[in-house]
């Protein structure tokens, strides 16, 4: 019997795995408010935030920029740090 048959399964139907981490209270009540914005799980906007940081990653690595409108019409490029 394969050990992944007996993981968890998300809504997609692929394994999911329970792991713990450590947060600073900031960085879980900006999670949450996302959380609460989103009507999401706060393990949900967690996973969110992990893919949206891996797209952008991607994107840039791929010589992308990623850029905010502001209302005046004013582009702002977004650094990552």
């Amino acid at each position: 019997m394969n050990t992944e048959d007996n993981l968890p399964k998300n809504v997609a139907g692929k394994t999911t795995k329970r792991i713990s981490v450590s947060l600073s209270p900031d960085t879980v009540e900006k999670l949450k408010s996302i959380a609460s914005a989103k009507q999401i799980t706060f393990t949900e906007a967690l996973r969110q935030s992990v893919l949206d940081e891996i797209y952008f990653q991607d994107e840039i690595a791929k010589g992308g920029e990623i850029l905010i409108q502001k209302p005046d019409n004013t582009l702002r490029e977004i650094v990552f740090r």
